[in-house]
């Protein structure tokens, strides 16, 4: 029998270095905030006068998921008044603590309504101005009853500590509402093109940053520290269960609050504070895959100078690349398209990190300027713009441009050569403005704040800096799409593919991964792989396709550039990412010497390395099985965790994930939630989820004999 004892003195059991470290949230919901316990065991069982095994174990609250700061950030407000609509709770403590259940229930309801806010530009700061508004009359009716309510002890000091924590919130509030109210006018002027003499927009900032930020933050701090000292135990059930939420959405407020003010010099640089900023921003076409996200055809170059737009200019990549002669040894799948490497097959690594930089050098090295920062922008990104102001007015486009035809229209433009032989790409010099002027016009700060997390967690919009204290930053906050380092005794997956077909396919491509992981009594593991890549492209969406083009008045689809478009063979280079050290066993779909194994050092993990072709309608299978270089300890406990990295900008994988064990092993935990138990036969216990790979994710389980 075997039991676990929470709380163990570290210094009287000795600890494993085994760690069940479960500190990710669940990556399939995205759960902001969600706390796993990391399991700490010791090296040697302990057995009590019972002659029960026992496991000493501590529990360590679990990191916040990163790009989750976006949410935070841009609901600030909105928990702020959370909060104060808690502390105005405590308007049921007149007639000597009689609860009144109508206005339980609407603060209750209060709460709610806000989680499901989506303040927009025009109505967030009045809204918050009416919160604070209606908590200083709350605050003022406390202050009236104070004598009544405050006898002696550490009661009347729980009390206090909530009069003066509303005192102060309720102040301070007015000064945080004075700057969103102050900074509007001038974020209007950001990234707009002004001749000298113009004002600095980023002294603007900073002087009302200092007179209304900064005061209220220090305050706001002083509040924090006295209202998570308040002994709830004093107060009624009702306000009781009210007080736990009130001090954690306090907190979560003041720590970002602290991290905006600690990395606001940073923000500053980024718009140019000190020093001109140059962005190199790579227009990448997904319908095209390469490891880092899609082929680079375009690129614009941008220079924010004290908040100022000073440069925005279009490129067609091969401006660069055609009068770049010089022969630069491009990776595998590359060598296999061009001997020629150039920006244009830059994203040649998954860590975006890595592919970004190549670009700013291959850009440098190519006669460019030098860059400051990259950042990429995919199609999925460019949709979910459109889905926010749409429509976008084209000369020459009989309708307008939409979230749902862009990709075809483009597509058709720049492969026909609807502008010109000489300049194909010339529509999407035209797009892009109009897009600007959408955004200029209609301001949407709120619905844009509120895109972002999500595409910076698919990587479909990424940022890089050369600057590493800037580049730290962007990697706190999730959009560097630097992937995780593989870890000593951890599985790690990751498949990527190339297109190397010359063609648009990868639009009507799906892929479905099964990953299937067996470990034995012994604590080997035994991975197989199922790769099932369809292409989907049949007569109903070659109409579709028609249909919309010719809604355009755009008739001419030959078939070369059908092909082109979707209905050509998809032919990829595959890379299956595993630990170092794996060792490929067997190969079904293919031949087994058709599969390479390749090394990345930049990552420090091996890669299977194939080329599938899958013709139209139809789907290609190829299975790998491989052994970890690596074994479980499971005397008494040890953990499988497995790291699993999405290739940026894909968003038709779904991933399906399996792991069975011996039967006569014990499992004590497991994580996420949704990996449940399936019936299994005699030999083994199998557990299974199944999820869209749209971002990273995270898997372990907790095994002992």
């Amino acid at each position: 029998m075997a039991k676990f004892i929470t709380n163990a003195d570290p210094e009287k059991t000795p600890l494993s270095p085994h760690v069940l470290d479960l500190t990710k949230i669940s990556n399939q919901k995205l759960t902001p905030n969600r706390k796993i316990a990391d399991l700490k065991f010791p090296s040697k069982k302990v057995q009590n006068d019972y002659q029960e095994i026992i496991f000493y174990y501590e529990e360590h609250p679990a990191l916040t998921y990163r790009p989750n700061r976006f949410r935070e950030i841009t609901r600030m407000v909105a928990m702020g008044i959370i909060v104060i609509f808690t502390l105005n709770g405590a308007n049921i403590l007149n007639n000597a603590f009689s609860f009144k259940n109508d206005l339980v229930s609407a603060s209750y309801e209060d709460y709610s309504s806000l989680f499901t806010f989506q303040p927009d530009s025009q109505n967030l700061l009045q809204e918050t101005a009416n919160r604070f508004q209606a908590a200083q009359q709350s605050l003022w009716f406390l202050q009236s009853q104070r004598t009544q309510l405050i006898t002696a002890g550490t009661a009347a000091d729980s009390i206090t500590q909530i009069l003066r924590t509303g005192e102060i919130l309720t102040r301070e509030g007015a000064k945080f509402i004075n700057f969103s109210k102050d900074l509007q006018p001038i974020l209007a002027k950001l990234f707009t093109e002004q001749s000298s003499p113009r004002l600095s927009i980023t002294e603007q900032i900073s002087q009302i940053y200092s007179t209304d930020f900064k005061s209220g933050l220090a305050e706001l701090n002083v509040a924090n520290d006295q209202f998570q000292a308040i002994n709830s135990a004093f107060f009624p059930k009702n306000i009781r269960s009210y007080l736990p939420f009130a001090k954690e959405k306090l907190n979560q407020l003041v720590e970002e609050l602290n991290y905006f003010d600690q990395n606001f010099p940073l923000l500053l640089h980024l718009l140019g504070d000190d020093l001109p900023q140059t962005y190199l921003i790579l227009l990448e076409n997904t319908d095209e895959m390469r490891p880092g996200g899609g082929f680079i055809g375009s690129y614009l170059l941008a220079t924010l100078n004290d908040g100022y737009l000073d440069e925005l200019s279009f490129h067609d990549v091969y401006d660069l690349d055609g009068q770049f002669h010089e022969i630069i040894e491009p990776p595998l799948e590359i060598a296999r398209l061009t001997s020629q490497w150039g920006l244009r097959d830059s994203n040649y690594s998954p860590d975006i990190s890595i592919s970004s930089a190549k670009a700013a050098w291959f850009f440098e090295k190519e006669g460019g300027q030098s860059v400051d920062q990259v950042i990429t922008i995919d199609l999925e990104a460019v949709r979910a713009l459109l889905q926010i102001i749409e429509p976008v007015t084209l000369n020459g486009f009989t309708n307008p441009i939409t979230a749902d035809n862009f990709r075809t229209l483009l597509s058709y433009a720049v492969e026909s050569k609807l502008t010109g032989e000489n300049s194909p790409k010339q529509i999407l010099a035209q797009f892009i403005p109009r897009v600007l002027l959408n955004l200029r016009s209609q301001k949407p700060v709120a619905a844009l704040l509120a895109i972002l997390p999500n595409l910076a967690t698919e990587k479909h919009l990424t940022a890089y800096s050369t600057d590493e204290k800037i580049q730290d930053f962007f990697r706190d906050l999730g959009v560097s799409g630097a992937i995780p380092k593989p870890k000593e005794h951890e599985d790690y997956f990751m498949v990527t593919s190339t297109s190397l077909g010359g063609n648009k396919s990868d639009a009507y491509l799906s892929q479905d991964i099964i990953h299937q992981t067996k470990i034995e009594k012994n604590g080997s593991i035994l991975n197989q792989i199922s790769l099932t890549r369809e292409h989907h492209w049949n007569n109903e969406t070659e109409n579709e396709l028609k249909k919309v083009l010719a809604s355009y008045n755009f008739n001419s689809l030959e078939n070369w550039l059908m092909a082109i478009l979707g209905q050509g063979p998809n032919v990829s280079g595959i890379r299956v990412y595993v630990p170092k050290g794996s060792q490929l066993l067997q190969v079904e779909g293919i031949l087994k010497d058709q599969v390479e194994t390749k090394y990345d050092a930049d990552l420090g993990l091996d890669y299977f390395y194939f080329q599938v072709i899958t013709y139209p309608g139809d789907k290609t299978i190829v299975k790998l099985s491989y052994q970890l270089p690596f074994t479980l300890e499971l005397k008494p406990l040890d953990e499988y965790r497995l790291t699993v990295v999405s290739q940026p900008g894909d968003h038709h994988t779904e991933l399906t994930k399996e792991i069975s064990a011996d039967s006569r092993l014990t499992i004590y935990r497991s994580f996420p939630d949704d990996l449940t138990s399936l019936p299994g036969d005699k030999i083994s216990k199998v557990y299974r989820s199944v999820t869209p790979l749209t971002h990273n994710l995270n898997f372990a389980q907790l095994w002992g004999k």
